[in-house]
């Protein structure tokens, strides 16, 4: 069972049921999204980032909530982009996705197109 909490103008907080089927709208691969005046492409690329940012040697804030999705700004700095955690088609499990920031993207890109070889992560 998912619920949304909701603080009202007296400062209560009140506990809503969700049904399950709009418990988190999933972002297809590709989707874009924009934080803080930064763009995050989703893609799940380079992989290595998830098992790297879901480390214990780092730091994750809490950058924002969309749709139900959980975005996590590895040490705290967006350049790197975000951790999103959202929740296994069946709502059993939560499941991290990485969100390339979109400059870096945009450089990765630019340098495969030259035939350069992109930084390592």
């Amino acid at each position: 069972t998912v619920y949304d909490e909701r603080m009202t103008a007296g400062g209560a907080i009140v506990k809503a049921q969700r049904p399950p089927e709009q418990a988190v709208e999933k972002y297809p691969t590709g989707s874009l999204i924009e934080l803080y005046g930064e763009k995050f492409l989703y893609n799940n690329q380079p992989a290595s980032r998830i098992q790297q940012y879901m480390g214990d040697q780092c730091a994750l804030t809490i950058a924002a909530e969309k749709r139900g999705t959980f975005f996590l700004a590895p040490q705290n700095n967006l350049a790197l982009g975000l951790v999103a955690l959202t929740t296994s088609a069946d709502g059993s499990t939560v499941e991290p996705q990485y969100w390339i920031n979109y400059a870096e993207y945009q450089e990765l890109v630019a340098q495969q197109t030259k035939g350069e070889e992109p930084p390592a992560p």
